[in-house]
C-alpha cells in the first residue's frame, strides 16, 4: 500500500510515495517516479527510483533500486485516485547494515537476482499544473 503525492500537467507527471505501513515496521518505502498518462484518466506508465530501508544488524540496510510499473485507476475524483498496479524494481546498489556493500552488475544473468515484482493498492493526490 501506498500514498503518493505528485503534480501532473496534461499526460506527464511527477510523484513521491511513501509506504505509510513502513513506520510500524521500522523500515522506509519511498519513490520519486515520473509518469506518463497514454489514457488520460485510466491508466499510468511510471519509471523512477526506490529507496528502501530496514534495521538489519547493526543499523540499516539501504536498498537503491530502479522501478518500472503500471497502473490501473480504480476510481477517481479532479485531484485523488485510488491506483492498482505492478511493478519490477531492480536493485542496483545495498549498502548499511554491517554488511558489505552489493552493486549488482548489469548484465543479464545477475538482473534476476536483485529483481521483484510488487503488487500495489495506491492512494495518489495529484495536482494539475
Amino acid at each position: 500500500m501506498g500514498l503518493a503525492v505528485g503534480a501532473r500537467r496534461e499526460r506527464l507527471g511527477i510523484e513521491v510515495v511513501v509506504d505509510p505501513l513502513g513506520l510500524a515496521r521500522d523500515s522506509l518505502m519511498m519513490d520519486l517516479q515520473l509518469a506518463f498518462w497514454p489514457s488520460i484518466e485510466a491508466c499510468e506508465i511510471t519509471a523512477g527510483w526506490r529507496h528502501e530501508s530496514e534495521v538489519l544488524g547493526a543499523g540499516y540496510r539501504h536498498d537503491e533500486l530502479a522501478v518500472l510499473g503500471a497502473n490501473v485507476v480504480v476510481r477517481h475524483t479532479s485531484s485523488l485516485r485510488l491506483k492498482f498496479g505492478a511493478e519490477l524494481a531492480v536493485s542496483l546498489v545495498r549498502h548499511g547494515g554491517g554488511l558489505r556493500r552489493d552493486v549488482l552488475p548489469m548484465r543479464a544473468a545477475d538482473v534476476g537476482r536483485g529483481a521483484e515484482i510488487v503488487f500495489h493498492l495506491r492512494y495518489d493526490f495529484t495536482g494539475r499544473l
